[in-house]
């Protein structure tokens, strides 16, 4: 009778503890995102912010301010949160999921992505060489492009619509440090995505500058 009582209650208990297994797990892309609130840029869509340095979402070529359109075809504009996790999370969709990303140089591709789950409570190895400073892993998360600049935007443009630039000519006799600011404009374009042209491009860029 013990034996018996026994094999029910490890059935009984079985089921919901691999239940609480699904739930014990945190789930990653190798990136993170955010609802962009930027008339500018991919208003109401997600915006991301961060990419995983070395993860399957850089390597494809996935990079920070890129719009996540859709999310295995739905779309994301203006989708609540909870709405949002359920594509990514639950377990009744497939752990890859399709990003279609916009961004300066494409209109519209998409980037399969495998869903990674590890356990809660440990600890990965990004984590692991900062606590024990064996070693350093390089995270490009936080290297960023700064400029002593003032920026003001139209809220009526959106620049998504926007591929091509140039810049204003000011003739032959034009300061060392005029072209020096330009090579950096330019560098930073590009890394946008944005490709020069210097018959019909998008945007024209004259810069201004003082000494402080």
């Amino acid at each position: 009778m013990n034996k018996v009582l026994y094999i029910i209650l490890l059935l009984l208990i079985t089921p919901f503890y691999a239940k609480a297994q699904d739930y014990e797990k945190n789930c990653y892309y190798g990136i993170t995102f955010e609802v962009s609130r930027n008339q500018n840029w991919g208003y109401g869509e997600l915006v991301i912010t961060g990419v995983e340095p070395n993860s399957p979402a850089e390597k494809s070529g996935i990079k920070i301010d890129d719009i996540i359109m859709e999310i295995n075809g739905q779309a994301t504009y203006l989708r609540d949160n909870q709405t949002i996790a359920n594509w990514l999370f639950d377990n009744k969709y497939d752990p890859e999921v399709k990003f279609t990303i916009r961004n300066m140089n494409t209109y519209f591709k998409e980037y399969p992505l495998m869903r990674k789950c590890i356990a809660t409570n440990s600890v990965s190895e990004k984590q692991l060489s900062e606590v024990y400073s064996f070693y350093s892993l390089e995270n490009t998360n936080y290297q960023i492009f700064t400029l002593p600049l003032h920026v003001q935007t139209n809220s009526d443009v959106d620049f998504t619509d926007y591929h091509t630039y140039d810049f204003y000519d000011a003739g032959k006799n034009v300061p060392a440090i005029d072209k020096q600011i330009t090579t950096l404009l330019e560098k930073e374009l590009q890394s946008k995505g944005l490709v020069r042209d210097t018959s019909d491009p998008d945007i024209v860029v004259q810069a201004y500058y003082s000494y402080s």
